[in-house]
């Protein structure tokens, strides 16, 4: 296990003997789910919710592969193991340090630490009295809110590691930019893409096509992710629909996730022509056109095209979250199950006012990129 070892080096209790030498498939039940009572007793919640985020063996997969824990695409990279080697043996020596120590009482909000979120926010963003490195604290405070954030989605979601020193002179770097940018702006008129406005709602699929929404939400970053699905004809009926509490997972994986299970489900329903909508262009893409050996989605993705190959004609295409209402509300649902894969043969009565303005064709205006 990537993010917790072996389970034997977190096992809160002993293993039963008959599980000592189990292979990972041996943990998979007859419907291909993970069979969560044969560990669940011996194992710690956070070992569960990563092996629950993981897809399970399944015949006809590739052999075993070797993949590089620390880059997005499962490759190994040099910088990458430096990066690793000496995040921790390298303290920050940037010289912002040193202005920070060197701050007059005066020049620092004594409540930077006391106060309530919204007054943090405010107080930072309109501190246009303080610099640092010669940019207005402002502009230094907005960049390393977004850049920690980005930085932050790198480490939890693609295992990848900046050293401190690193990350402020990114931060200082990013504050350039943004602060040329900003003047220019306010000696010209800048060009912006061109966008349009347009009315997104659900659309009806065309028989003999049934159509299959799904979407993800996650939670506290990723260390609870759920999906959800639902299953309409060409008028719009309700066929079924399911939700799956995932466990740890990113939010693409937890896309696929979603993708998987509408294709399982389409499966038991004897579906032969199937759309499934998405609004994760990422999840469209990395299926349409593949992935590296070693990239971590690599085995949901086969997963997926043997489930394609298996149901018959399956078109999977980006729809706006506008029209993916009723399913962004299913994944969130979600969360109330039990980890696992749960079958939802009615509308749950939260669901019934969206449902009834996709029937409708209530549409929601959105500005779109040309």
């Amino acid at each position: 296990m990537a993010c917790v070892g072996t389970l034997d080096m977190v096992a809160l209790n002993h293993i039963p003997v008959n599980l000592e030498f189990a292979s990972v498939r041996d943990m998979v039940n007859e419907r291909g789910e993970w069979d969560v009572a044969k560990f669940s007793h011996f194992l710690p919640n956070e070992a569960i919710n990563d092996v629950m985020g993981m897809v399970p063996p399944v015949n006809g997969n590739d052999p075993d592969k070797v993949t590089w824990g620390l880059t997005c695409n499962g490759q190994f990279s040099t910088k990458s193991a430096y990066h690793f080697v000496m995040q921790s043996s390298q303290g920050p020596t940037h010289k912002v340090w040193k202005v920070i120590w060197k701050l007059k009482a005066g020049d620092m909000d004594t409540n930077f630490f006391s106060n309530d979120l919204t007054n943090w926010i405010y107080r930072n963003v309109t501190n246009h009295t303080c610099h640092l490195d010669g940019f207005p604290w402002s502009s230094v405070f907005v960049v390393a809110l977004s850049t920690l954030w980005h930085y932050r989605n790198g480490m939890v979601f693609a295992a990848k590691h900046v050293l401190p020193n690193e990350l402020v002179r990114g931060i200082l770097c990013k504050a350039a930019e943004f602060n040329h940018v900003l003047s220019t702006h306010n000696s010209a008129n800048v060009s912006k893409p061109p966008t349009v406005s347009a009315s997104i709602n659900w659309t009806y699929p065309t028989y003999p096509f049934m159509k299959c929404n799904v979407d993800t939400s996650l939670r506290d970053g990723g260390l609870k992710a759920a999906c959800g699905g639902l299953f309409r004809n060409e008028t719009g009926a309700w066929l079924g629909g399911f939700v799956r509490n995932i466990g740890t997972a990113s939010i693409t994986i937890s896309e696929l996730w979603g993708i998987l299970s509408a294709l399982q489900m389409a499966q038991s329903l004897r579906v032969k022509y199937l759309c499934i909508e998405t609004d994760s262009k990422t999840a469209v893409a990395f299926i349409s056109k593949g992935v590296v050996d070693s990239h971590p989605c690599r085995a949901i993705i086969l997963a997926i095209k043997s489930l394609m190959d298996s149901v018959g004609v399956v078109n999977i295409s980006h729809t706006y979250r506008e029209g993916n209402r009723a399913t962004d509300w299913l994944a969130d649902y979600a969360f109330q199950f039990t980890l696992g894969y749960h079958i939802l043969p009615a509308p749950p009565h939260g669901l019934f006012p969206i449902l009834r303005d996709d029937l409708a064709d209530i549409s929601f205006v959105r500005s779109i990129f040309l």
